[in-house]
């Protein structure tokens, strides 16, 4: 048999509706015998496995669905990362897909890299016809980059990252599970372990919004702001324990914002004193646990620009977000 090189985990909670797409954009004949993709379905109640079992009886050797019971996001990429074989590792949402000719590339890509974190393009929209390009590229442009001297002009999102696998078991991911917006730690813990990241030219996920019930929409924000704030601080305490790690200047810009983003989202709560204390007391735990995170927040676009007005004028702006709030971007 072929050994994998790339494992695919997808979270496929209730998605019917969407995983023939999301399976059918990774079955490809000319890779499949590459790949290793597990359908993780989290105790779903549909009829999401019995369409990823159609697509085992047709790639025993690569498709592995799997139900289990509910453990939220993380559990399932735990499972997937417990049982990968690949040499490198992609996460998929089950109500997204990807960009065939892109993952073909990918594949290629992975043969002849020595990345240990390769970054693509990836699009974003409603649905295949109405897609928006998120060109990482452009902005980094394509030489393998060395983690400990590379501050990066993009944000870093889990759609654009295949991780090798390796990396991402020395550096211990273990996600928490019943919790929401893990994808941060996915992003940033990697960094601890990675030596080298490398960015290419074609785009590979693509993201799907606009869908109730998504987990970043505002009522879902508002919903599950707790354990965001949570992973703000976890994510706080682990960059303030990488001071003497090479890469710290860059897990640091990456942590600092992800808690300018906690802040920017805790906008979306209703507009009172009970919310803006506690935002505060997060800024104010924050700036306990890591100073640097606390100050390089305010550096992170218009989003630290934001919280930086904020702390200067003791959240006077705040009352502000009355008329505003419904212009946030979410």
């Amino acid at each position: 048999m072929t050994s994998k090189l790339l494992t695919i985990s997808i979270a496929a909670y209730n998605v019917e509706a969407f995983i023939e797409q999301a399976l059918s954009s990774v079955c490809l004949p000319e890779i499949i015998d590459r790949l290793e993709i597990f359908v993780v379905d989290d105790g779903g109640t549909d009829g999401t496995m019995e369409i990823a079992r159609r697509f085992a009886e047709r790639y025993p050797a690569s498709v592995f669905p799997v139900h289990k019971e509910n453990g939220g996001y993380g559990s399932t990429v735990n499972y997937s990362l417990a049982h990968a074989t690949g040499d490198f590792f992609k996460l998929l949402d089950g109500d997204d897909w990807f960009d065939s000719e892109g993952l073909v590339r990918l594949v290629e890509t992975l043969e002849k890299t020595g990345a240990d974190i390769v970054m693509t393009n990836y699009q974003i929209g409603p649905d295949p016809e109405h897609l928006t390009l998120r060109d990482y590229y452009a902005e980094e442009g394509g030489d393998v980059k060395d983690l400990s001297r590379f501050t990066a002009k993009s944000d870093f999102g889990m759609w654009a990252m295949t991780f090798r696998t390796a990396v991402l078991r020395a550096c211990r991911l273990n996600l928490p599970e019943h919790t929401l917006y893990t994808d941060a730690l996915v992003v940033s813990y990697p960094l601890s372990a990675a030596k080298t990241m490398q960015y290419f030219d074609f785009s590979v996920y693509c993201y799907r919004v606009g869908r109730d019930g998504q987990s970043m929409s505002r009522q879902s924000i508002v919903k599950h702001c707790p354990e965001m704030i949570r992973l703000d601080v976890r994510l706080a305490e682990y960059c303030a324990g990488q001071m003497n790690n090479p890469n710290y200047p860059i897990i640091r810009k990456r942590v600092s914002e992800y808690h300018a983003g906690t802040v920017h989202f805790m906008l979306l709560l209703p507009v009172c004193r009970k919310s803006l204390r506690e935002i505060k007391d997060l800024d104010k735990r924050i700036r306990a646990v890591s100073e640097d995170v606390y100050r390089f927040a305010e550096h992170a676009g218009h989003t630290g620009a934001l919280l930086r007005l904020m702390r200067r004028t003791a959240y006077v702006p705040y009352w502000g977000m009355l008329f505003l709030q419904g212009m946030l971007k979410y």
